[in-house]
């Protein structure tokens, strides 16, 4: 229903249920989501969430007791509202009621200079950003690495997929800055008997298109009249 399965929906009515039992306690439900949420997103390097609410020391993580009881409110750069809430936010929000979340407008440009100054104009707290930014930025300091954090909770890493992760780290030099929840590949294919039967060498990994179009020049080709659907 709307996105959500039959237990997910229960768990919702009796949140509802609940707040309505403390006289609408909670005005407002605000959603947000883990560092994991965004397509190549990183945090931006300002004061950490627990010093943002409460003032804490940086290495101080929020227990589940104070996202629970807390008003924390987060800025997340994302496109829409709306489907923020969709993709991450209304299964947040089922155990984390009284987290708010502002969601600035988009980003003009990702120039680098542009970004930057759209940066530190939102201050938001979880960004959305390419993979060649990652570097730049925070050489600049103006993202933070999750690293630290990752070990310190400790983090289920391995859950993700690793060609992506290292891929990450390699726009980040070294150091994950962000994660991706969906990532998507390319392939090329090609037909292996026609290459040996025309004595052409087979495609290797990492060609550039210039290397695959020398090596498709080496095939004869079908005569101007013959039919493209033939051959």
């Amino acid at each position: 229903m709307n996105g959500f399965t039959d237990l997910m929906v229960k768990k919702i009515k009796g949140r509802v249920d609940m707040a309505n039992k403390k006289k609408n306690r909670f005005s407002q439900v605000g959603v947000v989501a883990a560092a994991v949420a965004l397509l190549g997103s990183a945090w931006l390097l300002r004061e950490p969430l627990a010093d943002i609410a409460r003032g804490k020391q940086a290495n101080a993580p929020a227990s589940a007791h104070e996202w629970q009881d807390e008003e924390i409110r987060l800025s997340i750069q994302y496109f829409n509202k709306n489907s923020f809430m969709f993709e991450f936010g209304n299964r947040f929000a089922v155990l984390h009621p009284k987290v708010q979340f502002d969601i600035p407008p988009e980003p003009e440009s990702y120039e680098l200079e542009e970004y930057k100054q759209w940066l530190v104009k939102n201050k938001p707290d979880i960004v959305q950003v390419p993979l060649n930014l990652l570097k730049p930025l925070a050489d600049e300091g103006l993202l933070l690495p999750l690293d630290e954090r990752i070990q310190r909770d400790g983090f289920a890493l391995e859950a993700f997929h690793a060609p992506v992760i290292q891929t990450i780290r390699e726009a980040g030099a070294g150091k994950l800055y962000g994660f991706a929840p969906y990532f998507d590949t390319a392939a090329l294919y090609y037909n292996r008997t026609l290459f040996e039967r025309n004595g052409v060498k087979l495609p290797t990994d990492r060609m550039s298109w210039e290397d695959v179009l020398r090596l498709a020049s080496r095939f004869g080709g079908r005569p101007k009249t013959a039919s493209p659907y033939t051959g």
